[in-house]
């Protein structure tokens, strides 16, 4: 059973106001040194070439911002 998080951080804007937010990013992160060609996709109209160089790819795929004035 998954319990609500109160996390989050606090901005006092004025002294009768004040805003707080939170939420969290999952992100994948993947290096590859070498194969480019090396993904976790496949393009089926790719070129092969004859040069490898390195890549570096983040993807966030799942994410939540509350916010509460």
């Amino acid at each position: 059973m998954a319990m609500a998080s109160h996390a989050g951080y606090e901005v006092k804007l004025t002294d009768n106001d004040t805003i707080t937010f939170g939420g969290y990013i999952k992100a994948d992160a993947r290096y590859v040194s070498g194969d480019v060609a090396y993904r976790d996709f496949w393009i089926g109209a790719g070129t092969p070439l004859a040069e490898s160089k390195s890549q570096f790819k983040i993807f966030a795929n799942e994410t939540r911002f509350n916010a509460k004035y």
